[in-house]
């Protein structure tokens, strides 16, 4: 497994930003294609991701494209589908005081999300939030857990290969870049993993005003 320095980490935070204020993400075209080039790689790469489940959670390939690659692949096509419409501003009734004005709610991304997956489903923990973020026009760092390795490197692949770069970036290794990520000043955080460590995300992002999506175990 590659290992990042919170360096890197402070340098892609500064790159992503640049990149959302550059306007990139938000065209609709941009985001389609990401999602395309993403289903691309899970195509391509499926025999690479359970190998790795194998290796890494000792889980057969069928369990595996089940619980996992397929679930991706289904909400990528999904959302691909859908991204028109939802991405279309919907009209909404005026206030008789406002009249003859018109209302609408317009959809904007929120900027750069950092998602941090979980070790025991290393794939769809970390890729759904990401399918997501690039959906709504967002730049995205992703930051793979260290405790399934080989997923990791094959998650890491699938980003450096398929994806803009530009706009979307990966980060691999232990609990201090995951510690020093919560850190930073992101748009959101969406993280996956025990009760524990979500309360430590949590406390490090409310001090920046970091929104944070929390999807946290701990029982069976």
């Amino acid at each position: 497994m590659e290992t990042d320095t919170v360096k890197t980490v402070d340098q892609h935070f500064k790159d992503l930003k640049k990149a959302f204020f550059s306007g990139k993400t938000q065209k609709i075209a941009w985001r389609k294609k990401q999602l395309a080039q993403l289903l691309l790689g899970f195509e391509e790469l499926t025999d690479e991701i359970n190998e790795a489940a194998k290796k890494d959670l000792g889980r057969e390939e069928f369990t595996n494209w089940f619980i996992e690659t397929s679930t991706i692949i289904s909400q990528i096509k999904f959302d691909s589908s859908n991204l028109d419409t939802w991405a279309k501003p919907s009209k909404r009734d005026t206030p008789l005081p406002l009249g003859p004005a018109k209302s609408r709610v317009i959809y904007q991304p929120l900027g750069v999300v950092c998602v941090m997956g979980a070790w025991n489903f290393p794939f769809v923990t970390l890729f759904l939030p990401i399918v997501s973020a690039i959906m709504a026009g967002n730049c995205v760092m992703v930051k793979p857990s260290e405790m399934s390795p080989n997923c990791s490197a094959v998650a890491r692949k699938i980003i450096q290969d398929y994806c803009d770069n530009e706009c979307i970036k990966v980060v691999e290794g232990g609990a201090d870049i995951s510690v020093h990520c919560s850190q930073l000043k992101w748009d959101k955080i969406c993280f996956t993993g025990s009760s524990e460590k979500g309360k430590l995300v949590a406390q490090a992002a409310a001090k920046n005003l970091v929104p944070c999506m929390l999807e946290l175990g701990g029982k069976c």
